[in-house]
């Protein structure tokens, strides 16, 4: 056969004489051959559109499109062309009925996937035939194209819209599907088969043999593909479908069960009530993985999802990962695919389908040998044997097993075993044992296998202190080092008491209460690895699973707790803390080095990246420290932190410290301040702990104990510098409540050695008549020593006070110059603060510091802070004294000057003591961290220098106490108030008094010269200095009064009087000259300050503005009155301030403070009390005084050296005295000297008569003149007479000495 022609070749055997050519166009055809050749053409046209046909449906072959495995065009004509030339051939093969019609449709889909996936041995390639699917009057159906060689082709239908139904012998309609072949070869393309009818053996057998064998292989498999359409129609999610007697029948037909579970045996389920209904838990493990099929007698088919099962089962273990069987659709759930195999016949899928047949999963179960449903397995009370058996293809076509049918196998084994392991812990918990009781070992083989035991993989990081990061503990590479981890870990887990847990033999970890929590079992790897944890529980997986969430978070607690531990060691090994457990300050962040960023170490990598702070410790202990509103809080914590907290900084962090207690643990501590606002009122700083245990004492007693000592002393500081900021300062009332109650907390915070406040009492001497001038000389006085300022000057509520006749006093009323102003004693005008940091001087109270030595003696032993001193005037009783009297003048009753046994201020003991004068102090100190005791002697030292009224003897004054003690009385009567004055300034003196000093010195001088050395010392020694350096002469000082004592005689008073530049005499009150002899020793004593007329004067030039000449200037004087001023700007009635304004109106000088001194001058030396002097001044005084005595002990010195070059003259040479030594300021010495060797001649003569004149010789010599030294000063003299005394001893040794004649 051509491509595109056919030959035929034409016979014909006709009779004869009829033959005749046809291509004989002029001679008349034949009617026969024309019909015959006419018949023959028609043929060849039709034979050659079916070859045409034949051929195009044979490129489908080679044009088959891969996507949809036909080619798009439509065939139906070339179909219906060849099958007018095919031979029809069928097989009926077996569907299911109406009531399994989703069977049917997945039958019919393994049919056709089974003829076009080339298992046949034949080729096969589905034709298209329109949408329709419809040829002639056909039914819609599959048509199909078969090659079985060159020469014979099938065209195949397969019918899809209609179903046969045959009534069998079981009285049931069994139904069937028709196909159809349709088969030609070459030759039969010439005839249709209706006008064969000649038709050669031969072909016959051919195409008989094909078809068989193609028949055979399609009804083998067909069979199969009816059990597995029934299998994957049952699998279908929510079908309903229900399978015949004969279709079950039918299915089984291919099928031989295979045992895979051989006689398990099933525990008796426990009784735990007394009605038992039985126990479905394995009927509902099995109806989790098996659903009956239905009417398939005792069979079940398999419902869960077969990728999981071959997933789980090519994993190698189905507990190998975390099973969560709250929800049964992940792992036993139904199948809601379209997919019916996971490895073969796809329904859904485009494209041709990889076929192979896999057996369907029908099972059947037995107990003790025989066939059982749900029901029988849920009603199983005793130990019984169950087998499973699972359905298989015939040996021959199925081979080994599939990878489902060895995944589900595998799946049920394991849920029968997960069980029977169920079955054995319920055992045991219903038996009560405990952990050392039981076969540990089967226990963990039981939670390994047993279904519902909530399983739980806890992943662990631990911290590394070299890498500063949390390696995964399950890594290898980062194994090292971890053993210890694991280690702290187990120990964390058995001391928690959130889940109590027991160890094991084997040092595996279960939880006590197996009553309450069932199995628990915490797997603890030793180096490397994750934790494992397994909990089941009795009452189902729920109750597991919430056991499982307990030891899950008990777990991460203690991993977390592990880490918090291992932080903290570090920290407080290193004093530096990780970004893990406090994040950085946003001020400083943490830099890492380059080597951290290149580190390459293998764990490196398993490095978890967690936020900064992630494992932060919580509170465990918080306080607040109230603060003083002096004090500010940052200022608290900044010198909090370098002191007391400094040995616990961490580096790295700013106000973070670190600290670990006597149990080993550690924590590590916050400090906040807060300076107030309107949200939050409290104004302190906050104290946060944090760690893993609880606080213990060491924090929150002793620490706590500490701070809070710290933070008071602190405030004290920070009071105890405000209050030098000012020379005039009011201490608020939160200070004195601060300072009040300072002691008491003092105590409680364990400072029981601090002694209590304490308060002493003091007895005013009995001559005091005006205690508030006392007082107030007192406060001035201490005020000066700059440790000691009032409390408060701010005005004082005290109210009005009524008189007894109803009517209220003001501040005028009740005041006489006699009795003076009365007023309400409130103590806070005397009150008083002590602060050992010093006070500013105030100059209107205090031009200069009154601090002495002593005073400074009890600043260093009382030591550092302040007090509050509170003074209180009190009566004879003790009783405090709310009715006070300033400004009173005593009268007869009080003598001021007259001599008392009791003229001290006298301590009083409460208890013991009985106070006998009029008035008495009591002294209250509130102390801060001072030591009272030196503040107590201190203020007492005060108080007896305030003592003006308390007379006192002058006997301890002079030198020579034997010889004055009949003098003292007279002295008195000549000078009242002298022996007083001088008591008053020698006693206060000694304690000492930054008023008071004295100046004493020695000397050798003759009784003649003590009047010229009387009148050099006041006038050039004192009188000149107070006076500014002028030269004053003594008699022109108004209240200066000169007395001479003698031992013969009375004192007597006296007045030095200088003739002329040579000449000094002494006159009595008679004005007769009074001359000392060289045997008399009488001692000159001049007192200055007792005498009214200098204060008379003193008050004019106040008043006038002037300054008389007679009067010491105002810069002479240390205090030039008694302070008041802070009071008088209360305007408050009866209140002190009104009554001072009352006293200083009608007298305006009652507060003026005097000047006074005394000097004694007597053979042995000279010495002077000065009283109220500019300290300045007194200096001076002292300076000159000095040089006086200076130049005397060098008078005498060469007045000796002269009288021996008199007397030894013949034995040396004759040696000019050197008269340049005489100084020039003690010329008025050497001249009086003189003259009072001359008067010494006259000694004899009495006082009264006169004595002769000098002659001339006597003048001449008193005329001559003495060599002076340049310099005045004492110093200056000094050196110039070093330097001449070594000038004449390098003159005498280069003296010639004289030979005999």
């Amino acid at each position: 056969m051509l491509a595109d022609k056919a030959l035929a070749r034409i016979y014909m055997d006709m009779e004869q004489g009829l033959l005749q050519h046809s291509f004989f166009a002029t001679k008349p055809e034949p009617i026969l051959f024309k019909v015959i050749y006419t018949d023959v053409k028609e043929r060849d046209h039709k034979c050659a559109r079916a070859l045409r046909s034949r051929r195009n449906l044979l490129t489908i072959f080679d044009e088959v499109s891969p996507a949809t495995g036909l080619l798009a065009i439509n065939h139906t004509d070339d179909v219906q062309r060849l099958l007018l030339y095919a031979s029809k051939s069928s097989r009926k093969l077996r569907f299911f009925g109406n009531s399994f019609e989703k069977a049917n449709a997945i039958l019919e889909e393994l049919t056709i996937n089974f003829i076009l996936s080339g298992t046949l041995d034949a080729q096969v390639a589905e034709i298209f035939v329109g949408e329709s699917q419809t040829v002639e009057n056909m039914d819609p159906g599959r048509w199909f194209l078969i090659r079985y060689d060159s020469d014979m082709l099938s065209m195949a239908y397969f019918p899809s819209t209609k179903t046969v139904e045959f009534a069998s012998n079981d009285e049931e309609n069994l139904a069937y599907r028709e196909m159809c072949f349709y088969t030609a070869t070459f030759a039969d393309l010439y005839y249709y088969k209706v006008d064969s009818e000649n038709e050669t053996e031969q072909n016959d057998r051919n195409g008989i043999l094909h078809l068989s064998k193609f028949f055979g292989e399609l009804e083998a498999a067909h069979k199969h593909h009816f059990s597995t359409a029934a299998y994957r129609a049952l699998r279908l999610a929510e079908y309903d479908g229900k399978l015949t007697a004969s279709d079950f029948r039918e299915v089984m037909a291919s099928c031989n069960k295979k045992e895979v579970v051989d006689s398990i045996e099933i525990l008796a389920p426990i009784r735990r009530q007394q009605i038992y209904d039985g126990d479905s838990k394995l009927a509902s493990l099995i109806s989790k993985m098996l659903s009956p099929v239905p009417g398939g007698l005792h069979y079940f088919y398999f419902t869960g999802s077969e990728e999981t099962a071959i997933t789980s089962f090519t994993n190698g273990s189905l507990h190998g990962e975390d099973i969560d069987v709250s929800d049964n659709g992940d792992f036993f759930g139904k199948n809601d695919d379209t997919s019916f195999d996971a490895e073969g016949v796809v329904a859904d899928t485009i494209g041709l389908a990889v076929y192979e047949c896999v057996p369907p999963l029908f099972i059947l179960l037995t107990i003790n040998g025989v066939p059982a449903t749900l029901g029988d397995i849920a009603a199983i009370d005793e130990v019984a044997s169950l087998s499973v058996f699972l359905t298989v293809f015939d040996a021959v076509l199925s081979g080994e097993k599939s990878l489902l049918h060895q995944a589900v196998t595998s799946m049920i084994i394991s849920s029968l075993n997960s069980f029977i392991a169920e079955q054995t812990l319920e055992q045991i918990l219903y038996e009560g044992k405990q952990i050392d009781e039981v076969d540990v070992e089967a226990v963990k083989v039981c939670l390994t296998e047993a279904e519902n035991v909530a399983s739980v993989t806890i992943p662990l990081h631990f911290y590394r202190p070299n890498t500063d990061t949390m390696i995964d503990a399950s890594a290898i590479a980062s194994k090292e080092g971890l053993q210890s981890c694991f280690f702290l870990l187990g120990s964390c887990l058995m001391k928690q008491l959130v889940l109590p847990l027991a160890e094991a033999p084997g040092g595996d970890l279960f939880a006590k209460d197996m009553f309450s929590v069932g199995w628990c079992w915490i797997d603890v790897p030793e180096a490397v690895g994750p934790i494992l944890v397994y909990a089941f529980h009795h009452d189902g997986i729920a109750a597991a699973e919430r056991v499982a969430e307990k030891a899950l978070a008990v777990v991460n607690d203690e991993c977390r707790r592990v880490n918090q531990i291992l932080l903290l060691e570090t920290m407080q090994k290193s004093r530096a803390a990780s970004d893990f457990l406090i994040s950085p300050d946003t001020t400083a962040l943490k830099k890492k080095d380059a080597t951290n960023d290149s580190y390459q170490d293998e764990s490196y990598r398993f490095a978890l990246d967690l936020p900064s702070g992630y494992f932060q410790c919580d509170t465990s202990h918080k306080a607040f420290y109230e603060l003083n509103r002096r004090c500010s809080p940052s200022k608290a914590l900044h010198d909090l932190e370098y002191s007391v907290l400094k040995s616990f900084a961490v580096s790295n962090r700013r106000g973070v410290f670190v600290y670990k207690d006597e149990e080993e643990n550690i924590f590590y501590m916050k400090f906040e301040p807060r300076e107030g606002s309107e949200i939050c009122s409290d104004y302190g700083i906050a104290f946060f702990v944090y760690g893993i245990h609880p606080a213990g004492e060491s924090i929150t007693k002793q620490l706590d104990r500490l701070i809070k000592m710290k933070l008071m002393t602190l405030c004290v500081e920070t009071i105890s510098t405000d209050l030098t900021k000012s020379q005039q300062f009011d201490l608020p009332q939160p200070d004195v409540d601060f300072v009040k109650s300072f002691e008491d907390a003092w105590r409680t915070l364990g400072n029981d050695h601090f002694p209590a406040i304490k308060e002493e009492f003091y007895e005013f001497p009995i001559t005091v008549y005006d205690p508030i001038l006392v007082l107030l000389i007192f406060r001035q006085n201490i005020s000066g020593s700059t440790f000691f300022n009032l409390w408060q000057r701010n005005t004082h509520s005290t109210g009005r006070v009524e008189s007894k006749d109803g009517t209220s006093e003001d501040e005028g009323d009740g005041y006489s110059s006699r009795c003076g102003a009365k007023f309400n004693f409130d103590h806070r005008d005397f009150s008083l603060c002590y602060n050992a940091t010093q006070f500013q001087l105030n100059p209107r109270l205090q031009a200069i510091s009154t601090l002495t030595s002593k005073g400074k003696e009890f600043s260093r032993k009382a030591g550092t802070g302040i007090s509050l001193i509170e003074i209180k005037l009190l009566d004879t009783n003790l009783v405090p004294i709310y009715d006070a009297t300033v400004g009173r003048i005593p009268g007869q009753e009080v003598d001021s000057l007259k001599v008392s046994d009791s003229l001290h201020f006298r301590r009083l003991f409460k208890d013991t003591d009985i106070c006998t004068g009029r008035y008495s102090l009591s002294i209250r100190i509130f102390n801060t961290t001072l030591e009272v005791e030196p503040i107590y002697r201190w203020i007492e030292r005060h108080l007896e220098r305030t003592r003006i009224d308390v007379c006192r003897p002058l006997i301890e004054t002079l030198p020579n106490k034997r010889t004055l003690e009949s003098h003292a009385l007279p002295i008195s009567l000549l000078c009242p108030g002298f022996p007083t004055l001088g008591g008053i300034l020698a006693v206060n003196e000694r304690l000492p008094h930054i008023a008071i000093k004295k100046i004493n010195y020695t000397w050798n001088a003759r009784a003649t010269e003590l009047a010229s050395l009387t009148l050099d010392c006041l006038e050039r020694g004192i009188l000149s200095s107070l006076y500014g350096g002028k030269r004053i002469d003594a008699n022109d000082v108004i209240g200066v009064t000169t007395m001479r004592a003698h031992r013969d005689r009375s004192p007597g008073l006296v007045r030095l009087k200088q003739l002329d530049s040579n000449t000094v005499q002494v006159l009595n009150n008679e004005n007769k000259m009074i001359f000392d002899s060289p045997t008399d020793s009488p001692q000159y004593m001049v007192v200055y300050g007792l005498s009214g007329e200098t204060e008379e004067l003193r008050r004019n030039d106040l008043d006038k503005g002037s300054q008389s000449k007679g009067a010491p200037p105002i810069s002479s004087f240390l205090f030039q009155k008694v302070f008041i001023d802070d009071y008088l700007s209360d305007a408050i009635p009866r209140s002190l301030s009104n009554a001072l304004k009352s006293v200083i109106t009608r007298n305006p000088y009652a507060f003026m403070r005097r000047i006074a001194f005394i000097l004694t001058v007597n053979r042995y030396g000279v010495s002077a009390l000065l009283y109220n002097v500019n300290p300045h001044m007194t200096e001076i005084i002292s300076s000159k005084i000095e040089e006086i005595t200076v130049n005397v002990d060098k008078w005498n010195s060469e007045r000796y050296k002269k009288q021996q070059i008199r007397h030894f003259k013949h034995l040396c040479v004759s040696v000019k005295p050197d008269v340049s030594l005489v100084p020039t300021n003690n010329l008025r010495n050497s001249r009086r000297s003189l003259a009072n060797t001359d008067m010494a001649r006259q000694a004899s003569i009495p006082e009264g008569r006169a004595s002769s004149p000098p002659s001339k010789e006597q003048k001449q010599k008193r005329s001559i003149l003495i060599p002076t030294i340049v310099g005045t000063s004492v110093k200056g003299s000094a050196q110039q007479a070093l330097m001449h005394s070594r000038q004449r001893a390098r003159a005498n040794t280069k003296r010639a000495i004289p030979t005999k004649p």
